[in-house]
């Protein structure tokens, strides 16, 4: 902790990038594997957190069939965090965090106001947009002085894009995803008893939400249902114990809540399109 009158260190685990173009002060940073939630610390203008899942990067370079296996990970999604507040990020080692500083004057240059409507339906929410997403990734990947111009109209392209989405979701009360706390409790319910049944009534329970409500706004945060996010987890978290090969294929299917092998090898190969024996051999 700092004491009084202190700068307190950056962390060293930030990276920061350079793309060429961004102007207007703004600022992007990337976290490599973190080993946890991210804390996003509150910032003179919007803070844009993308979690990027390094596991579709990954499997995409060895195998035909990655759009298959991309379904079996968690989609990228990001976090919004206006200015002067506080959030934290779900992460960990098999992802990539880009942090996007944007300053108020990026907004209000093009005649919207950052720390208020249009942008606050969306402040503190876990959403999935692959063009919000995308389009910081090309910020990140676009550093030599060449793409200044190209940058400068993705940067404009994406503060665009947030308004849209932003209005969208303000125009439309009766959907809304949950806050990144709901998410947080959830996701963090559900990786505590992977090995278990989890029942979407008691997920609800967590939320505050009755379970209509909750499914629709769980579906709209992390665009799929409440089930079939959590058979995509279990499968996820099974591909890393598959990975590590310190268990067999029976006592793995049963960490995930398979209380049989069959079941457990016929999901795997419908959501992959191999046999958990044959996923462990590539990773050999």
């Amino acid at each position: 902790m700092s004491g009084p009158g202190e700068t307190r260190a950056p962390d060293p685990a930030w990276v920061e990038l350079n793309p060429a173009g961004l102007g207007e002060g703004a600022r992007l940073r990337r976290l490599a594997r973190p080993n946890g939630p991210v804390r996003l610390e509150a910032g003179d203008g919007l803070q844009l957190a993308v979690r990027i899942n390094l596991v579709a990067r990954e499997r995409s370079m060895e195998r035909p069939d990655a759009a298959r296996l991309k379904a079996c990970v968690a989609p990228d999604y990001y976090l919004l965090a206006p200015a002067g507040e506080e959030h934290v990020l779900a992460a960990h080692s098999a992802q990539d965090v880009l942090l996007l500083s944007i300053p108020p004057e990026a907004f209000r240059r093009r005649g919207f106001e950052s720390r208020s409507c249009p942008l606050s339906p969306l402040r503190g929410r876990v959403l999935v947009d692959p063009l919000v997403t995308g389009l910081v990734e090309q910020l990140a990947q676009s550093v030599l002085p060449e793409d200044q111009a190209l940058n400068a109209a993705v940067l404009d392209t994406l503060v665009l894009t947030l308004v849209r989405i932003a209005r969208t979701h303000a125009r439309d009360t009766t959907r809304g995803g949950l806050t990144a706390r709901q998410l947080g409790v959830v996701r963090d319910h559900v990786e505590a008893r992977l090995d278990r049944p989890i029942r979407n009534a008691d997920l609800a329970a967590l939320t505050g939400l009755s379970p209509f409500h909750f499914a629709r706004s769980f579906k709209e945060s992390m665009g799929a249902p409440p089930a079939s996010w959590i058979r995509l987890r279990r499968l996820t978290v099974a591909q890393r114990l598959l990975a590590e090969r310190s268990r067999s294929i029976t006592d793995v299917a049963a960490a995930v809540g398979y209380d049989s092998p069959s079941r457990f090898a016929r999901a795997f190969r419908d959501a992959t399109g191999v046999s958990p024996s044959q996923f462990r051999r590539t990773q050999a």
